[in-house]
């Protein structure tokens, strides 16, 4: 495979996804709107590598994800995705024991949203707290996750998660904004490093600009 680090292959293998989705889902875009962005605007996020590597999943014109027959993983991958569904299941469940089993001490996480990384385990899990009292409803598909491989100590998985906008939220220069009761649909990925069986390292990533006009904070 060629070197996944090149943004100019990430971006081929973007707009090839979309070509395939656009004619498999028979999307017609306005005039002067390109594929890709016609698939944006339906709120699906186009992440070529996840998809055309998984090879278990067709999208649909609303923007929804469809598992089809399982990819046939390796032991280690297939064995992290099950820990990554389980950290999942505490998530939904607000279970914070499980999701610190789950997550090393000195673990790192990047965030969408969030101008720095979290160091740590503990940060990690005041963020989550913040998170669960801004949308107490929020929840992952993962089960199973239409999207998702591996290699080695990495996988990734996309999903799609919801929730709802009940309670405060309170930005970085301490201004609060009001609930709005507003839901959020996004699609959802993230990528971790795993050292045994705990996570060292997340990357999770997400449209907040679509998020935050569901909510109507944009």
């Amino acid at each position: 495979m060629e070197d996944l680090s090149s943004w100019d292959y990430l971006n081929f293998k973007e707009l090839q996804m979309a070509n395939e989705i656009h004619d498999h889902a028979n999307l017609t875009p306005e005039p002067g709107i390109s594929k890709r962005l016609l698939l944006k605007q339906a709120g699906l996020h186009v992440l070529g590598i996840s998809a055309l590597t998984s090879g278990v999943v067709s999208l649909v014109g609303n923007g929804q994800a469809n598992a089809q027959e399982p990819t046939q993983f390796s032991e280690r991958t297939a064995h992290l995705l099950e820990l990554m569904r389980k950290g999942d299941d505490a998530f939904n469940a607000h279970d914070f024991d499980a999701m610190k089993a789950v997550h090393h001490p000195d673990m790192i996480a990047y965030v969408t949203g969030n101008p720095q990384p979290l160091y740590g385990r503990d940060a990690h899990a005041a963020a989550m707290g913040q998170f669960f009292s801004i949308f107490p409803d929020v929840h992952v598909d993962n089960d199973p996750y239409p999207i998702q491989f591996g290699s080695g100590d990495w996988v990734t998985v996309v999903s799609r998660t919801t929730g709802t906008f009940a309670g405060a939220m309170t930005l970085p220069d301490g201004t609060t904004i009001a609930p709005t009761g507003a839901k959020f649909d996004v699609a959802f990925g993230q990528t971790s490093r795993w050292d045994g069986d705990v996570i060292v390292e997340i990357s999770a990533f997400w449209d907040s600009h679509l998020q935050a006009q569901q909510l109507g904070l944009a």
